[in-house]
């Protein structure tokens, strides 16, 4: 079966089930034809990102919105500066990656990006739902209520919000019910 870029459907699936299962703790072989063999379990996963900074106009209600979500997902306040305006949330233990809100650096009004968003990842399906409820309840608006998205993944339950700002967001958890 051939894909959109020429590529069989598999060839690009494949990789993504490796990484998947490898994260997962399985061994998932290559494909016939590749180099290597097997990937191994994995044994450290290296953070991608340092920081993501979310733009707001609205500064002390953003920061409400964010200081009632963030605690749903595990994420701590690591620090608040409304006299610059920033703030900033991080998981535990590691310092990074960062969670940062505030005006932008270059005095610019706040606009929201078309196709922008940040997905946060959640242990649960029910930490899903629960950070949900909670956006609608501090201001957020629905993008998308929970539910299995098997189009991204066969395990993929998100939900999808716009915070106060009206930047967009979701919490996904990628983990098998339990």
């Amino acid at each position: 079966m051939e894909g959109r870029h020429g590529q069989p459907a598999i060839a690009r699936v494949w990789p993504h089930l490796q990484a998947r299962n490898a994260v997962r703790g399985l061994d998932l072989p290559l494909l016939p034809g590749a180099s290597g063999g097997v990937i191994h379990k994995v044994h450290e996963v290296a953070n991608m990102f340092s920081h993501v900074f979310v733009g707001v106009s609205k500064f002390e209600r953003a920061v409400a919105f964010y200081r009632a979500l963030m605690p749903v997902l595990g994420i701590e306040e690591r620090f608040c500066e409304p006299e610059r305006p920033w703030a900033g949330w991080q998981s535990h233990p590691e310092p990074r990656p960062l969670f940062l809100i505030g005006k932008p650096y270059d005095k610019h009004p706040h606009a929201v990006g078309n196709g922008q968003m940040v997905a946060f990842l959640a242990r649960s399906r029910q930490v899903v739902d629960q950070a949900h409820a909670v956006a609608l309840a501090s201001g957020g608006t629905c993008e998308g209520a929970p539910g299995l998205r098997p189009e991204y993944d066969f395990d993929y339950y998100g939900a999808y919000f716009r915070d106060t700002e009206g930047n967009k967001l979701c919490v996904a958890c990628h983990a098998e019910p339990a």
